[in-house]
């Protein structure tokens, strides 16, 4: 029976990896996908029908769910050509509608998502979104009625803002709309971002910029509040990720808190569900965004891994849980950034965290600061060259600069939790706490526009994607013989 289940759990595995592999070959590769099933499926009931063994059955059926992969992908992109909003472009239009996302709340604007109920004089049934600009705050749920020119989303030359909408199912972009309230609707989800809300205004009453930007986007996500200035400082130094919500950034930080938490006098067991804890605090404070929940999960299986001591179930569990994404959105393996950072960060720190480690033997381990470090330098050499390829440059600096910051993370999230708690609370208690908060907040500020300064170890570099491939089969080789290198010497040593 066991073996049975094991085979079953590695058909699932096998078969989960081969859909990835057909998102990935269709959203990468220029070829027609209609052939590319054609091929998929003829190699499938080749190799079943004339080879009668487990192995080449197994090779057929993950054939069969690779072109399924390359199916529903296409299917995908098929919905978001076929989307009737675009007859829409360049017309003013009125429509009733619901906020169907957490609002975007910026310095100059709000941002709105409303999935539309009824455009007037357009009797198509709309499947999909618009965002809609205004300078009024509306809650997650509230009914609308609007007016405004419906615009078809910038393509720029750095940036294609149409596919970044589309992977998130909107459609048709409208500023400075006119927007009137029908409806007020409460709803538990909306309870928790007015409570967000408050916790912002905890951390803007408290601190000024860009201090108030760093602690917003670290607690609850703020990101979009960040200036130019300082994401340019962030970038410059390599710590842009301390203030994005990622796999990276949450696993970081809780294998600290697992630390953390030992180091005061907890058991390991104890230490690992206060962890679990703490991720669950922190997806709430978020407002439970997409991004957030992704990342929970994905430090989750890391720290799970670790308890139980089953790195190859987590690899499946990892796995499973890019197949549950994408089939709820195959769009988002080429064109969520967030979404294939936190993947790979996880896999480096998973696959190469150990390794590194091993040679940091000289670094006191005080709270868990050699994991600390071992995680974020195989994370780092994983993301890199995504990172390199989405954005076209590379900071020279980042390992300084992550030597400095990141032993801090823990302790900042943790008195952070405490100042927004105690804020919420009593004005004057929020007051008393952000002042030992503030210390380390300003750290992690001078750190980065200091080593910014070096702006000649700001390198531009340009990649493709077979650049990224073969980094990745190079470090996946490199990998390999350092194990297979330790695994003979220590079967010499037993020997």
């Amino acid at each position: 029976m066991l073996t049975c289940m094991m085979s079953v759990s590695r058909f699932l595995f096998y078969s989960s990896l081969s859909f990835v592999v057909g998102v990935g070959i269709n959203s990468f590769l220029n070829i027609t996908p209609l052939l590319l099933v054609g091929v998929f499926i003829w190699l499938a009931l080749l190799l079943i029908s004339v080879f009668q063994k487990k192995k080449f059955v197994l090779i057929g059926v993950c054939l069969l769910v690779v072109a399924f992969g390359v199916w529903y992908h296409h299917q995908a992109l098929v919905q978001v050509k076929s989307n009737n909003l675009q007859e829409l472009y360049g017309k003013e239009i009125q429509m009733s509608g619901t906020v169907v996302k957490e609002p975007d709340v910026r310095s100059d604007q709000v941002k709105l998502a409303v999935e539309p109920e009824e455009i007037k004089n357009f009797d198509k049934q709309v499947k999909g979104q618009i965002l809609i600009s205004t300078n009024r705050h509306y809650n997650y749920k509230d009914k609308l009625k609007v007016k405004g020119e419906l615009k078809k989303p910038a393509v720029f030359d750095d940036f294609n803002y149409k596919k970044y909408l589309e992977k998130e199912h909107i459609y048709g972009v409208m500023y400075q709309a006119q927007v009137e309230l029908t409806e007020e609707r409460n709803t538990a989800y909306g309870s928790l971002l007015k409570l967000k809300n408050k916790l912002r205004q905890v951390i803007y009453s408290n601190f000024s910029p860009p201090h108030s930007e760093v602690l917003g986007a670290m607690l609850l996500g703020d990101k979009q509040k960040l200036s130019d200035s300082l994401k340019e400082d962030l970038n410059k130094a390599g710590l842009r990720h301390v203030t994005a919500v990622s796999g990276m950034h949450v696993a970081i930080i809780m294998s600290a808190a697992v630390a953390l938490l030992v180091g005061l006098g907890l058991s390991k067991s104890n230490a690992f569900w206060g962890a679990l804890l703490f991720i669950f605090a922190f997806t709430a404070l978020t407002g439970f965004q997409v991004s957030t929940i992704r990342a929970a999960f994905l430090s989750g299986i890391f720290l799970l891994g670790q308890q139980v001591g089953r790195k190859k179930n987590s690899y499946r569990a990892l796995v499973f849980i890019a197949v549950a994404m994408l089939l709820f959105n195959p769009l988002l393996l080429k064109r969520s950034v967030s979404f294939q950072l936190s993947f790979t960060a996880v896999f480096g720190i998973m696959s190469l965290s150990p390794i590194i480690k091993s040679y940091l033997t000289k670094v006191p381990d005080w709270l868990g600061l050699r994991n600390i470090l071992a995680m974020t330098f195989s994370a780092q050499l994983f993301v890199l060259p995504i990172l390199i390829y989405h954005f076209g440059r590379f900071s020279l600096v980042t390992p300084l600069s992550n030597i400095l910051v990141i032993p801090l993370l823990p302790y900042l999230m943790g008195l952070g939790f405490v100042f927004l708690i105690g804020g919420l609370i009593w004005s004057k208690l929020g007051w008393l706490l952000a002042l030992p908060l503030w210390l380390l907040v300003a750290f992690v500020v001078k750190v980065s526009q200091f080593l910014a300064g070096f702006s000649f170890l700001y390198q531009s570099v340009s990649v493709s994607w077979y650049f990224i491939l073969a980094y990745y089969l190079l470090l996946a080789l490199v990998i390999w013989r350092v194990k297979k290198k330790r695994k003979t010497k220590l079967s010499f040593l037993l020997y």
